[in-house]
């Protein structure tokens, strides 16, 4: 099948120039769904994620980064943040990227590939039960009505345990409260990909599954993303496992969508299918692309270092955030090499980047009431103590509940920064001199100033 041309608009259309634009790796698959999207509200960067959903959906354990000592796979979670209806969030999840993924997989040419792609998404209203049971489930029946996309088969077994979460109203899916704080953590487990996961305990017992490959893109507004996600999320790691896109500018202002290129889905599926047929494998980056992943490891290692506890909690996984947006770049741009160059790495750290003011933003909106009543406890128990406070006697006092829940290390980090910000902690380092920001030793001392 020869590679995919760019799509061109129909004549007449109005091209809307988004200043998301920049962004979007041209050609591409990327470049051709946002042109495809630019008659509807979404914003560049909303539909530019859900161009890379898509095509982490599509690749699934097929494709992979050449690691030590398992295969990084380019499954990714993502979570758009806009206002209701005039952000355009759920068009590029209900109106694009569910229905292109449901369909693509028919106009694969091998049937075998064909049953590995066929996909199993799930949306907002699903539960955490009912997502590890399907997961379970390798054998399928072929579906009535789908039998001439399955020729000869009654049933067919799936090579993964693969889920699409296409969560258009992510708070039905995620919320505060205890019984889905689980959710979360499985969550992480699905992000890392395991070979074997028999942890998903449910009511019923243990579920087993193997080669997992789960990617997701949720959205929610503004004035909710403080209240679905709890703040243990933060130090837990499913912060840096998800990469937030806030859009709160409405640039789009028509009252009817607009058609900008004829025909629009059955091409866009056609170029899906292509990249499913064509990218798998091994993955590895040019000699140049890995001296800028070189740099941007460091980067992140320095930044978790030096940073303070926002900063960590973003950035932990920056660097393989990048590596597993490389590939998919690579994979867009309906690259058949198997090498990813410098250029599409540096797209990929680009893309990612772009990304960190916003989920600096999403940090201080995560569990913000949980963590204030948590923070006025730490001052509380500082101011009481009247002289210093040894960081390892605080981080002892509360490792267990006290009435406000236990304060994990990376959450109690960002309360002391949220003290130094409004210049409320004097810090000593171990050697008694007064130093600008804590440094995580077990002996430095806290005390609090009025």
């Amino acid at each position: 099948m020869p590679i995919p041309e760019p799509l061109i608009p129909i004549e007449g259309a109005d091209v809307y120039d988004d200043p998301g634009d920049h962004l979007v790796p041209t050609p591409s698959y990327l470049a051709d769904l946002v042109l495809a999207a630019k008659g509807i509200l979404t914003p560049t960067r909303f539909t530019m994620w859900g161009g890379l959903t898509q095509v982490s959906s599509v690749l699934k354990r097929a494709a992979w980064i050449k690691w030590h000592p398992k295969p990084l796979f380019a499954n990714i979670f993502v979570i758009i943040i806009g206002w209701p209806r005039f952000g355009g969030k759920s068009d590029i999840i209900d109106k694009y990227t569910d229905p292109l993924i449901r369909g693509y997989w028919k106009l694969i040419k091998d049937p075998i590939i064909r049953a590995e792609k066929y996909p199993r998404v799930f949306h907002s209203g699903a539960t955490h039960k009912k997502i590890f049971e399907v997961l379970s489930r390798r054998t399928i029946k072929v579906p009535d009505g789908l039998e001439r996309y399955f020729p000869g088969m009654r049933a067919f077994t799936k090579p993964y345990s693969d889920a699409c979460l296409f969560m258009s109203e992510l708070g039905t899916f995620l919320t505060q409260d205890q019984y889905n704080a689980g959710l979360i953590q499985k969550l992480n487990d699905f992000w890392t990909s395991k070979e074997i996961d028999d942890d998903s305990t449910i009511t019923r017992g243990e579920i087993e599954l193997k080669d997992i490959y789960v990617t997701m893109m949720g959205a929610t507004t503004p004035d909710t993303i403080g209240d679905i996600i709890p703040a243990q999320a933060v130090s837990d790691g499913f912060i840096s496992r998800t990469l937030f896109v806030k859009e709160t500018d409405i640039n789009r202002r028509w009252s009817r969508p607009r058609i900008i290129v004829e025909d629009e889905f059955n091409k866009l599926e056609e170029r899906l299918a292509w990249i499913a047929e064509n990218i798998r494998g091994e993955y590895d980056l040019s000699p140049e692309a890995q001296g800028f992943y070189d740099i941007a490891y460091h980067e992140t290692i320095n930044g978790v270092v030096n940073g303070q506890g926002k900063e960590t909690a973003i950035k932990t996984r920056a660097d393989i955030q990048m590596l597993k947006v490389a590939l998919l770049i690579h994979a867009a741009k309906y690259d058949t090499s198997h090498i990813i160059s410098s250029e599409t790495f540096l797209q990929a750290k680009v893309i990612v980047s772009n990304t960190f003011p916003d989920m600096y933003q999403i940090v201080n909106a995560v569990g913000a009431t949980f963590s204030t009543k948590q923070a006025e406890a730490v001052r509380e128990y500082i101011v009481k103590r009247g002289d210093f406070v040894q960081r390892q006697v605080l981080l002892r006092r509360f490792s267990s509940d006290h009435g406000v829940g236990a304060i994990p290390v990376k959450l109690m980090e960002m309360v002391l920064d949220g003290f130094i910000q409004e210049g409320h902690l004097e810090i000593h380092g171990e050697d008694g001199k007064v130093i600008d920001r804590p440094q995580g030793k077990g002996r430095e001392a806290y005390r609090w100033i009025d």
